[in-house]
């Protein structure tokens, strides 16, 4: 008897954390009309290459490596050189990307997150952690 209480209130915990964890995503990755929050989240989820985007400038930011636009374009398959530059300097004008100019060459310009957009990644990931620490 003790066991089956015992399993029904872990099972109980467990289905709480994927209920927190679909509103969350609900609320970013789903285009849910109140998940002004993370705008920079929102803005690059409207297509799948805004997401591949998305990732690929912050994990370029993380693992302190530069990387340009042509450098971006050659890591995302399936998507037209347009498609890619208007996202990115829609992305500028917005504020969430900067653009700054390569130091070995004066022609290339690296791209990386706006503090803005940084914060608002850490933020959701902050979130995220203590979701599914409240599970663990």
């Amino acid at each position: 008897m003790f066991f089956s209480i015992y399993f029904v209130n872990i099972l109980m915990n467990e289905i709480k954390t994927y209920l927190k964890l679909i509103n969350k995503f609900e609320g970013t990755f789903l285009k849910q009309k109140n998940s002004s929050i993370h705008t920079s989240i929102n803005f690059f989820r409207k297509t799948n290459v805004g997401i591949e985007i998305y990732y690929i400038i912050m994990k370029n930011y993380y693992q302190k490596n530069e990387i340009n636009f042509e450098s971006l374009r050659a890591l995302i398959v399936g998507s037209s050189r347009m498609t890619i530059k208007n996202i990115i300097d829609e992305a500028i004008i917005l504020g969430f990307v900067k653009k700054n100019q390569n130091q070995n060459d004066k022609r290339k310009y690296n791209l990386s997150p706006s503090n803005k957009m940084i914060d608002e990644f850490e933020s959701y990931v902050n979130d995220l952690k203590i979701i599914l620490n409240t599970y663990s």
